[in-house]
């Protein structure tokens, strides 16, 4: 599946429901351990983006990044390189209900919970993405993944990467 429509789908799916939550079919929630987050920057423009991380309604994380934009403004290309920053591991590997906020240039905090996220295992990763062409001022596209993927990723907290197994 071609990331821009996946991306394009998610966005409507998960906005379009008013918080951008991601859920378990019919599943009850479940304590999540939080092993990376990342905001992804689509926009040709830079800009700056908070992130918040809350577990069980205390805050474990906060920080700001700026975010050069995209190097190829034909979004449609291949060849274009995208910018992003992670949040560096400042929560341990205490399984909880995660929230993940991420804001733009100082804007509204836009939040997505990980306890109803759609992880087949107790460990999630999750990314913010900014696209200003395809979304609304303010708004995101969240997606998660297993912690089995980390090592894809730059930045994953150290627990993730020693305490599963990848996978192909």
């Amino acid at each position: 599946m071609k990331r821009r429509t996946y991306l394009k789908g998610l966005a409507a799916a998960s906005l379009g429901t008013g918080g951008g939550c991601l859920s378990k079919a019919g599943g009850p929630s479940d304590a999540v351990r939080l092993g990376w987050y990342n905001v992804g920057n689509f926009d040709t423009e830079s800009h700056r983006f908070g992130l918040r991380i809350e577990r069980d309604g205390e805050q474990v994380h906060h920080s700001s990044h700026v975010v050069q934009g995209r190097t190829d403004p034909d979004s449609a290309s291949e060849h274009a390189t995208i910018y992003g920053a992670t949040a560096r591991c400042t929560w341990d590997d205490t399984a909880g209900d995660y929230t993940v906020a991420v804001r733009v240039d100082g804007g509204q905090w836009v939040t997505n919970s990980l306890t109803a996220s759609d992880s087949e295992t107790d460990c999630t990763v999750a990314r913010a993405e900014y696209d200003n062409a395809n979304l609304a001022p303010d708004e995101f596209a969240f997606w998660t993944d297993s912690c089995a993927n980390v090592r894809r990723y730059t930045g994953g907290c150290e627990f993730a990467e020693t305490t599963v197994t990848p996978t192909n």
